[in-house]
């Protein structure tokens, strides 16, 4: 994997281990397989100081739906359970220094900034990606799994012979259902501060790396 800084080393969380607890690791292959886990946490921080998480230089943030410091165990047996395909993964959480460190560790500030820099690429680079939801997240998959027929259909009129499949009406069919608001979004409008700035300033201004 590329670098964007002076940094040449990657950090990724190691799941092949012959111990319990999942270890991390920096490896500086250029390229190397791993899974991307998308998840959001933000705004389920706990005030106060964060975890010490084995290997991690940075304490870790807690909240309120997973024990952070248990991170290695959960990973290691969404792994062993075959969940995860790839020997290392790539989470937010320990492969991005958390911002309460910063006035301790300048180093850690750049590494940060770097990191969040090159988010696009990190996601396109990445074997497979699989998105953590939480518990109380999702009650059903309908109103997505109608988008997703709809998505299906209109990639198939887009990439097919015109007039070789009537599927105009199929579309119509399908369009109110796909319309209909999924249960990844929210009912009500939601306070700005529940989102994070995923483009950074100069991926606005330069494009995506």
């Amino acid at each position: 994997m590329p670098t964007s800084s002076k940094y040449t080393r990657d950090t990724y969380v190691t799941l092949r281990t012959s111990e319990l607890l999942t270890k991390l690791e920096h490896v500086t292959f250029s390229e190397i397989e791993y899974t991307y886990v998308s998840h959001t946490w933000g705004r389920f921080r706990k005030p106060g100081p964060g975890a010490k998480v084995q290997n991690c230089r940075w304490a870790v943030p807690h909240n309120n739906q997973f024990d952070v410091e248990s991170l290695p165990e959960i990973l290691y047996s969404v792994w062993k359970a075959g969940k995860l395909t790839t020997r290392y993964l790539w989470l937010d959480l320990l492969c991005i220094p958390q911002s309460d460190t910063f006035d301790r560790d300048i180093e850690l500030a750049q590494v940060a900034d770097d990191e969040i820099d090159r988010q696009a690429r990190i996601f396109r680079n990445a074997t497979s990606c699989v998105c953590w939801l939480h518990d109380d997240a999702i009650s059903s998959w309908k109103a997505t799994q109608k988008t997703i027929r709809w998505c299906a259909v209109d990639w198939l009129r887009k990439t097919t012979i015109k007039g070789l499949y009537n599927l105009e009406d199929l579309l119509g069919l399908l369009a109110a259902e796909a319309e209909t608001p999924t249960e990844l979004s929210l009912s009500s409008t939601p306070d700005k501060t529940w989102f994070h700035l995923c483009g950074r300033p100069k991926k606005l201004v330069y494009g995506l790396p």
